[in-house]
């Protein structure tokens, strides 16, 4: 696969990202007495340190790639690899952000972000500086000891992205977690998200229907057929970080990059609805 030519993440990155290899994946399911086939002989390369953006139809697999990156869903053929190494089921290094925040309300936010880091073993001790840094970091320390349930929904995303990172993951996979948030929260939550990373340097993995939010965050742009799934576009983004979002509006190379796969994108979704697998 090519990758851009441009710096993805800061050399000082805490993180280093991992190359997750997707090789001749074959993946379906039954419905009713029916097989159907959701992605159908894929191979992707994410790179160490990248942001690769998926997008396509409906329907197209983007979710069940997220799910055998992460190791909740096993291929029925071809194999997916952290490093060389296989995934065989969940990993630390692999974290996966919903499109719902799915906080704990009953929980604070320090309580929430801290999850992770006290599923995997970490003593209550460690934990603290760690959950201190992040909630500091997402400009959140005054609310450490809040309920869920008295934040604004930007406020529950950011300790959605605290949760994440806290972790240290070598991996981020990410599907739609802005989806929910207005247009001005969204631009806000990006950015940040964005400032994060490249002080982290993981992979990240972006699932979104949304193709400005796949260009300004990408180094990629993969774009999937209609079902069953695969690789029709690889798209290198070659536009100099930081990006702003304001780039969509007067950006030529953006606005270019925007209109060919909007193309792309369209042809699919046609070809889903002559072949009835629109949903």
């Amino acid at each position: 696969m090519t990758s851009p030519a441009t710096v993805t993440a800061s050399p000082d990155a805490l993180t280093s990202g991992a190359q997750i290899d997707l090789t001749n994946i074959h993946h379906g399911f039954f419905h009713r007495d029916t097989f159907v086939r959701a992605v159908w002989d894929l191979s992707l390369t994410i790179n160490s340190g990248e942001i690769v953006s998926v997008v396509g139809p409906s329907g197209c697999g983007k979710t069940t790639l997220l799910g055998m990156i992460s190791g909740l869903l096993k291929p029925r053929r071809g194999s997916v690899t952290v490093d060389g190494i296989e995934v065989t089921g969940p990993r630390r290094d692999i974290a996966y952000m919903q499109a719902r925040d799915a906080l704990m309300p009953w929980r604070s936010v320090r309580q929430n972000v801290e999850l992770g880091l006290q599923v995997h073993g970490v003593r209550a001790k460690a934990r603290k500086p760690k959950v201190d840094e992040w909630l500091e970091r997402v400009g959140l320390s005054r609310f450490a000891d809040s309920r869920i349930t008295q934040l604004s929904q930007g406020m529950r995303q950011r300790v959605a992205i605290a949760r994440t990172l806290v972790q240290e993951p070598r991996c981020i996979l990410m599907d739609e977690p802005f989806a929910a948030l207005d247009a001005q929260t969204r631009a806000l939550q990006q950015q940040e998200f964005l400032k994060l990373w490249s002080e982290q340097g993981a992979s990240v993995v972006f699932v979104t229907h949304d193709l400005p939010e796949a260009i300004l965050l990408g180094d990629r742009v993969v774009l999937m057929s209609h079902r069953p799934g695969q690789i029709v576009q690889d798209m290198p983004i070659e536009l100099d970080r930081p990006r702003k979002s304001e780039m969509q509006y007067g950006d030529e190379r953006f606005l270019q990059y925007r209109r060919e796969l909007t193309s792309q994108l369209r042809v699919e979704v046609d070809k889903a609805r002559e072949a009835g697998v629109a949903p």
